[in-house]
């Protein structure tokens, strides 16, 4: 949890007025990024958030002794992450309020499913 909550803070709120949320706070202020990105800074946020939301994630389940709630297949790309995420947001307009790091977790759980272990006869 506290990765976590050090990645949040570490994360700078946008310069400009139009994008002035924290991509943290809703899938909205996420794609509000990724739709009108300005340059390699924008970019880089992007990024940065959705690479920092996986390792959260993975560290808090961990740290809680809890299974993780999606399995990413081997030479899964930083930038397919983000796409998968942005694609969620949009498929699931009634969702995009909610906080992107629930929105990343639900979309990483969609596209990569932990196998469930097989019941043995």
């Amino acid at each position: 949890m506290l990765t976590l909550l050090l990645c949040v803070s570490a994360v700078p709120l946008a310069t400009t007025q139009e994008h002035n949320q924290n991509l943290w706070e809703s899938g909205n202020a996420f794609l509000s990024v990724c739709e009108h990105p300005e340059g390699f800074y924008e970019s880089g946020k992007r990024f940065g958030c959705v690479v920092g939301l996986d390792n959260g994630v993975e560290t808090a389940f961990a740290m809680l002794g809890q299974a993780q709630p999606y399995c990413l297949a081997d030479g899964v790309t930083n930038g397919q992450m983000m796409n998968i995420l942005t694609k969620f947001i949009k498929d699931h307009p009634g969702q995009a309020d909610v906080t992107t790091v629930t929105l990343e977790i639900l979309a990483l759980a969609d596209a990569f499913p932990c196998k469930q272990p097989s019941k043995k006869r």
